[in-house]
C-alpha cells in the first residue's frame, strides 16, 4: 500500500508538469513523424533521394530518325529498381540554373548529353572522337555515387546497343565548384553550428522563467525599468553569445583541418539572425512554464526538432508546397534552420558571399523576426503585464 500510495503521489505530481508529458510523448511521437516523413513512402522508390537533372543537348542525325539522346533521356526515365521509379528527373536548359540546384542540394546530379551524341554514333562502329556524357555532382555525396553507379552501367549499355560496339562513349565526371574534396563532416559542420545556436532557446527559457519565479519581476515593476530594457537586455545577451558560438565552433573545425572558403564575419551574421529565431521560442516557452529545469527542458527540445525538421543536419526528403518566383518552397523552408544553414554552407563550404545567399538571408529575416516578434509580444502580455 506504500508502493502504491507513493506511486499515485508520484503521478500526481506530474499530472501537475503538463511540459513534462509533452516531452515524454509528443517528442517520441514526433521523431516517429519525422522517420516516417523522411523514409516511410515507398510508392516513389529510390526516385524520392534520387533527383537528377538532365540536359539534352543532342541534336540528332537525320538518318537515325530520333535522336539517340532523347532515346537515351526516355531510358533514363524508365529505369526503376524493384518496380518503382530509379530517378526523379527534372529536364533543364540552362547549365547556370541547373549548376545552382546542385549547389543548393535540390538536385543529385547533372545528366549533360553532348550535342554530337547521334553523330558520334550514327556509323554503329567506335567513333575516332567517341562522345562525352558529363556527370557533374558533388563526388562526397554518398547519393551521388549511387546515382552514379546506376547511370555509369545505364549509359554505356545504351550505347553499346545502339551501336554494337563496346566502349564507343566516354563519361566525364565533373566536381561543383567548391566540392570534390569535401567530406561528411564539413558537410554537417554548418548543422551543427545551427544547432549549438538553437540551443540558445534553452538558456532564454531558463533565464526568463528564473527571473519571474525568484520575483525579480515583480520587484522590476516597483522600479523605472521599462519591460523592453529587459527584453533588450537578455536578447544582446544571447546574441553576444551567438556571435561566439559560431567562431569557437568553426575554430574546432579548422583545428581538425577542415578548410572554410568564406567569409567568417558573413557566418556570424548569419549566426546572429538565427539567434533571433532561438530567444523568441524561448521566450515563448518562459510563457508556459513554471521552473527553470522545465523551461530548459522544453526549449531545447523546440530547438532540436526545429533543427531535426529542417535540412540542416541531413538532407531532407523533396516535399513542395508552393513555387514562388521560380523557387521551389519545401514543407521545411518555414524553419528558419533550413534557411542559416543553407546559407552557412554555401559560405563556409563553397565560399559564397551574402549576397549570393540573399535568397536564404531574406527568408532568414522574416521567419526569425516573425518569432522574435510573437516571443516579445506574448511574454510582455502574458509575464510582464501580469499583475
Amino acid at each position: 500500500m506504500k508502493i502504491l500510495s507513493i506511486a499515485r503521489k508520484t503521478l500526481l505530481e506530474l499530472w501537475r508538469e503538463p511540459m513534462l508529458w509533452v516531452i515524454l510523448f509528443v517528442f517520441p511521437a514526433a521523431l516517429v513523424w519525422l522517420y516516417d516523413f523522411a523514409y516511410g513512402e515507398t510508392d516513389q522508390g529510390l526516385a524520392r533521394f534520387l533527383q537528377i537533372q538532365v540536359m539534352n543537348q543532342d541534336l540528332g542525325n537525320p538518318a537515325l530518325g530520333q535522336p539517340l539522346g532523347d532515346q537515351l533521356v526516355k531510358t533514363i526515365a524508365a529505369a526503376d529498381f524493384e518496380g518503382q521509379p530509379l530517378f526523379g528527373i527534372t529536364y533543364v536548359t540552362d547549365r547556370r540554373l541547373a549548376e545552382i540546384a546542385l549547389q543548393e542540394h535540390k538536385s543529385l546530379l547533372l545528366v549533360v548529353v553532348p550535342t554530337d551524341f547521334s553523330r558520334s554514333l550514327a556509323q554503329g562502329a567506335p567513333p575516332a572522337d567517341p562522345p562525352t556524357i558529363q556527370l557533374i555532382g558533388d563526388p562526397a555525396s554518398d547519393n551521388f555515387a549511387f546515382a552514379r553507379s546506376f547511370l555509369e552501367s545505364m549509359i554505356l549499355e545504351f550505347v553499346r546497343a545502339s551501336t554494337n560496339q563496346a566502349s564507343t562513349a566516354t563519361i566525364n565526371y565533373e566536381f561543383i565548384p567548391g566540392t570534390g574534396t569535401m567530406s561528411d563532416f564539413a558537410f554537417g559542420l554548418p548543422g551543427m553550428i545551427v544547432f549549438g545556436i538553437m540551443l540558445l532557446a534553452a538558456s532564454t527559457a531558463m533565464i526568463m522563467v528564473r527571473e519571474n519565479v525568484s520575483g525579480t519581476l515583480k520587484r522590476l515593476r516597483l522600479t523605472a525599468l521599462h519591460s523592453w530594457d529587459l527584453l533588450l537586455g537578455v536578447t544582446l545577451t544571447q546574441t553576444l553569445l551567438a556571435v561566439a558560438i559560431v567562431p569557437v565552433t568553426l575554430g574546432v573545425a579548422l583545428a581538425t583541418g577542415f578548410s572554410s572558403r568564406g567569409s567568417l564575419l558573413a557566418a556570424i551574421f548569419v549566426g546572429v539572425l538565427l539567434s533571433l529565431s532561438a530567444i523568441g521560442i524561448g521566450l515563448l516557452v518562459a510563457c508556459f512554464t513554471h521552473t527553470d529545469s522545465e523551461a530548459a527542458n522544453v526549449a531545447a527540445t523546440a530547438g532540436v526538432l526545429s533543427v531535426l525538421l529542417s535540412n540542416a543536419m541531413y538532407p531532407a526528403p523533396r516535399a513542395p508546397i508552393a513555387t514562388i518566383a521560380g523557387h521551389a518552397i519545401q514543407i521545411y523552408d518555414l524553419l528558419p534552420t533550413n534557411h542559416a544553414a543553407e546559407a552557412m554552407r554555401r559560405i563556409l563550404i563553397l565560399g559564397d558571399s551574402l549576397s549570393s545567399v540573399s535568397y536564404e538571408v531574406g527568408w532568414l529575416v522574416a521567419l526569425s523576426s516573425l518569432l522574435f516578434a510573437v516571443g516579445i509580444f506574448f511574454y510582455q502580455k502574458l509575464q510582464l503585464r501580469r499583475g
